[in-house]
């Protein structure tokens, strides 16, 4: 099977499998505004976006990686969420507030680098209240 076909079928086997639509944390559900899945929706995030206090960006990922974020062209500080999920509920493993990279070129805004693996990974405003190791659960519709 050829790169491009592989690379195919595994954004038809993400898209096609379900998708949380909010999670829980603590005894707090938030929806999530935007799912992103594919490269393209991952590498625009919240870029350029105004973001409110009900903003939350869901980026899924197939493996448990290393994934660095960063905040070109993001107008709002942000809270970075990573999570190490099993499919219906995971554990933040890394979080970071991170501020906005404007009016420079790209080269010079900086990575947010987690620690530890993870495949799921929530943007939102900054300040939002979570801890590190606290259990997130995954509603699906």
């Amino acid at each position: 099977m050829a790169v491009y076909e592989l690379r195919l079928f595994v954004i038809i086997l993400i898209m096609t499998q379900a998708v949380p639509r909010s999670f829980v944390i603590g005894n707090r559900t938030f929806n999530f505004s935007a799912v992103a899945v594919t490269t393209v929706e991952q590498e625009k995030g919240l870029m350029n976006a105004t973001v409110t206090n009900k903003t939350f960006i869901l980026f899924i990922f197939q493996d448990s990686s290393i994934y660095p974020f960063w905040m070109y062209n993001t107008y709002s500080n942000l809270d970075i969420i990573w999570i190490n999920d099993t499919a219906k509920s995971g554990t933040v493993v890394y979080f970071v507030n991170a501020t906005p990279c404007i009016n420079k070129p790209s080269a010079d805004c900086p990575s947010y680098i987690p620690e530890e693996y993870a495949n799921y990974v929530i943007e939102t405003k900054a300040g939002f209240d979570v801890k590190l190791g606290e259990r997130i659960i995954f509603n699906y519709i």
